[in-house]
């Protein structure tokens, strides 16, 4: 079917500064991949990052803005692993809010998500949401993760969603299985 699509001149976009989460490390407005192979501290690189995000502390000297998280997890334990963790790394977690919903399944509900953030947004001017934290990042893809054409419309959606909220989404995301002597990008990709 034939759809008129909306083609702009390149030289009437306006340039927009970066603005960061983390300064030079994490932008607000995006998509960040923390990947690696697994037990290498990712989620622990995480909890300290939500800490000084949560009480607006600077990490390793470098500015953090202040905010209120939400974080998905279909790996730890809420209550056995995460809570723990981000309390040793001295989060405040009353900033810090959970996607505890056994029917969520992210390949398929990721509108849903999206949606539900997007009422939160709206009905609570104070909220202060600087950050969404998906581990792993993966899930939210609908059908074959190994598809590029899939991939790419989960992230889409994903970057599209930060960047109209001046949202940080964090996803975490381990090496390919048996990659070990593949590139760093064909290990993440």
């Amino acid at each position: 079917t034939y759809r008129e699509l909306n083609f702009e001149p390149l030289e009437k976009i306006k340039p927009k500064a970066t603005e960061w989460l983390v300064h030079g490390f994490i932008p607000s407005s995006n998509l960040t991949v923390l990947a690696g192979a697994p037990g290498v501290g990712k989620t622990t690189a995480i909890c300290k990052l939500l800490a000084c995000i949560t009480k607006g502390e600077a990490i390793f000297d470098i500015p953090v803005q202040q905010g209120r998280v939400i974080f998905y997890s279909s790996e730890d334990s809420y209550s056995e692993s995460l809570l723990h963790r981000l309390v040793s790394a001295g989060a405040d977690i009353s900033q810090i809010e959970v996607l505890n919903d056994e029917s969520f399944n992210a390949a398929k509900d990721i509108d849903i998500l999206l949606n539900n953030i997007e009422v939160k947004i709206n009905n609570d001017p104070n909220l202060n949401l600087k950050t969404i934290v998906l581990d792993p990042l993966h899930e939210v893809v609908g059908g074959d993760s190994n598809r590029a054409s899939n991939v790419a419309l989960a992230l889409r959606k994903l970057s599209l969603f930060a960047e109209k909220y001046k949202l940080a989404f964090i996803g975490i995301h381990h090496f390919s299985k048996n990659s070990q002597d593949s590139t760093l990008l064909d290990r993440v990709t």
